[in-house]
């Protein structure tokens, strides 16, 4: 599984880039690749310039293809001229595992309690009361 994310020109219009990505879905297409997921945004603010521009289109493409047959899809993009910067990465699938929870030791460490005799008490409250 790869994801092409590419940046392109904010000076095109939104028509000539539904015909970039139509032109990239369909050289992913001839190459016998499918189509997973993609993702189109309006005009983004860029961090900093890219090719002098401050602002660009930001579109993901993921899809599933044959090792062999990824070059044929980057001499496309690397062709298009309103692509200002592309980067395709391989996504591995992940599984998630269930991690096994361990239950929480309720023990609690108390302290012996010394019995105290009540004509201790007694004595240490007087002490207390008469100061």
């Amino acid at each position: 599984m790869y994801e092409l994310t590419f940046l392109a020109n904010p000076n095109i219009s939104e028509e000539d880039l539904g015909n970039i990505v139509a032109q990239l879905k369909d050289a992913i297409t001839r190459a016998e690749g499918k189509i997973t997921k993609d993702f189109f945004s309006k005009r983004i603010n860029l961090a900093y310039p890219v090719k002098k521009l401050r602002q660009a289109f930001f579109i993901t493409v993921e899809f599933e293809l044959e090792r062999n047959k990824l070059d044929s899809i980057r001499t496309q993009v690397n062709s298009i001229k309103s692509i200002i910067r592309r980067l395709i990465i391989t996504k591995l699938p992940t599984k998630i595992k269930a991690k096994k929870i361990k239950p929480l030791k309720t023990k609690i460490k108390t302290k012996a309690k010394e019995k105290i005799k009540i004509e201790e008490l007694d004595r240490k409250l007087e002490e207390i009361l008469e100061t």
